[in-house]
């Protein structure tokens, strides 16, 4: 991986050129933005902050709830500027005004958390910017430590709100999920996008969400054409927000199908790779 990254370095684009200066900016956080132990370098928040002096809107663009991404906003200094959260499903600014919420229907919420109940695997169902667990296990307890976030432990799936999640994310091993995805995929038919964010993170979302879409829907509220956006994604749920930008970057750490879209690879993200691309396009 990191051969290939400094092989990009030295190239440059992958399948375009470099647009001018862009109008916007978004950042994946998880494993892109951000270290593996949670942290932003001094050197990115540095040219973060940059960016915001030169005029270019920095937008975040995760799978995280808003619980766990406002942190980040706050500390880039952002202002009230909309948040792509649960991968594109809600779409709300840094005050907590929603702009756009697309939820798994009440129905298919409950019936994915039968499906997981009878199969054993670890549901976390979001609804309403809280988390819902049946019960905490080591999956849930590694996930709040990474997260900071408290789930709440309901006991039963029976008492886990009935209504529409934003976001469901199946938690378990690597070497395992792909057979789950490939099961809850027939029971959720078109309803639902079931994709990775980690290669131990199932996400189902309804169907039709992504972040290209919220891209999309960031840009016409700025009055920007999406060709004008750069984006940095390490997952397969920036993969659609890869393919919208005008020029996208994946960092070394990457999935190789998130690499094969991008327009260039750069470092990874425990090696400033989101500051690299920065000076060497933007700033």
């Amino acid at each position: 991986m990191e051969t290939k990254a400094k092989e990009s370095l030295s190239s440059g684009s992958r399948r375009k050129r470099i647009m001018n200066k862009p109008e916007l900016i978004a950042f994946d956080l998880d494993d892109t933005l951000l270290r593996d132990d949670g942290t932003i370098s001094e050197r990115t928040l540095h040219d973060l902050h940059r960016l915001a002096k030169e005029g270019i809107i920095t937008v975040i663009a995760t799978g995280r709830m808003y619980a766990t991404a406002k942190p980040y906003a706050d500390l880039l200094a952002l202002p009230d500027m909309p948040l792509i959260l649960f991968s594109g499903a809600l779409i709300q600014k840094i005050s907590g005004e929603k702009l756009y919420e697309k939820t798994l229907s009440p129905e298919l919420t409950a019936q994915i958390n039968k499906a997981a109940f009878r199969h054993g695997w670890t549901a976390q169902t979001y609804i309403n910017d809280t988390l819902y667990v049946r019960e905490k296990n080591s999956f849930v307890e590694s996930y709040e430590r990474h997260t900071g976030i408290c789930a709440v432990e309901t006991g039963t799936i029976d008492k886990i709100p009935r209504q529409g999640a934003d976001k469901i994310l199946i938690h378990g091993r690597a070497d395992e999920l792909p057979a789950v995805k490939a099961y809850l995929s027939k029971v959720t038919g078109q309803e639902a996008e079931l994709l990775f964010s980690r290669p131990e993170y199932l996400e189902i979302m309804a169907a039709g969400t992504s972040k290209g879409r919220a891209l999309e829907a960031v840009c016409d509220y700025y009055k920007i054409d999406v060709s004008r956006a750069m984006a940095f994604g390490n997952g397969q749920n920036d993969t659609e927000m890869l393919k919208k930008a005008g020029f996208s970057v994946a960092v070394a750490n990457s999935a190789y199908e998130v690499k094969k879209v991008a327009d260039f690879v750069t470092e990874s993200n425990n090696e400033d790779g989101v500051a690299v691309a920065l000076e060497r396009f933007v700033l």
